[in-house]
């Protein structure tokens, strides 16, 4: 399962490994503290905060773990919720959402040491020219 999980984090990490330095560094900063607010809050309330936020990186965030959770077969704890990740958090059982939870902390983890991996050294070169 790791190996599912490696490989759809690092597709996400590339894929916004293209936009510019701010944001790639915003999205370290928050990837970082996101386990943590899931931890303290849980999953719903972080999520939420996410959404609230008018930020790329955290709207991508939210995009990342809605479609890791919703969608792709090999995360998917939701099945019947189509894509929203708040809807199927609201409105499942308990003991989804805190699948759901440990599925989305798991995620993370790669998130985070490829973030630190590719998003840095993609912000140092364009800073250095």
């Amino acid at each position: 399962m790791d190996q599912y999980r490696a490989e759809f984090a690092l597709q996400k990490i590339r894929l916004f490994s293209t936009r510019d330095a701010r944001q790639q560094k915003e999205f370290r900063s928050y990837v970082s503290g996101l386990p943590a607010m899931i931890h303290m809050k849980g999953l719903g309330q972080a999520m939420a905060f996410c959404l609230s936020r008018n930020a790329a990186p955290y709207e991508f965030l939210y995009r990342v773990l809605s479609e890791w959770l919703c969608q792709n077969e090999h995360g998917r704890i939701y099945h019947d919720q189509g894509l929203d990740l708040m809807v199927a958090l609201t409105q499942d059982t308990m003991s989804k959402y805190m699948s759901a939870q440990v599925e989305a902390q798991e995620l993370l983890l790669f998130l985070k040491k490829f973030a630190v991996a590719y998003l840095d050294n993609n912000c140092n070169q364009q800073a250095g020219g």
